[in-house]
């Protein structure tokens, strides 16, 4: 591609629960699936078998309400070997965990994801 065609390129992005096959998604498509933890009402939703079928550039996203959430986190991210596989993100549950203690668990396992949160809440913005 050249550096115009570069320029103008569009990026697509497909946002899921995980809980569909990602299987067929045409491979020039950005993924970003989210994982869901124990405190989440989709947790059984989560259809494993798309971790495998990720790209380094796409995203797996956890939203962590508590303790027991960012442990779940962690197992799924070691079982599954997740750090090679993609870009991690995890946000606290706006209002039930705060950002800056989810960053402490964050720095002290030395995990390798990126901290997000949802700035137009803490904006407050709606």
């Amino acid at each position: 591609m050249n550096e115009i065609a570069q320029r103008n390129a569009k990026k697509i992005v497909l946002e899921t629960n995980g809980s569909v096959s990602i299987e067929n998604v045409n491979p020039r498509v950005h993924i970003s699936l989210d994982c869901k933890p124990p405190s989440s009402m989709e947790h059984e939703k989560c259809l494993f078998s798309n971790f495998s079928l990720l790209k380094k550039t796409d995203d797996i996203k956890f939203v962590v309400g508590n303790r027991t959430d960012y442990d779940y986190c962690r197992k799924i991210i070691t079982e599954y070997k997740l750090i090679s596989k993609a870009n991690l993100i995890v946000q606290p549950v706006y209002g039930n965990l705060d950002a800056r203690t989810l960053s402490e668990w964050l720095l002290q396992d030395a995990l390798q994801a990126r901290l997000s949160i949802q700035l137009h809440k803490n904006l407050g913005i709606k």
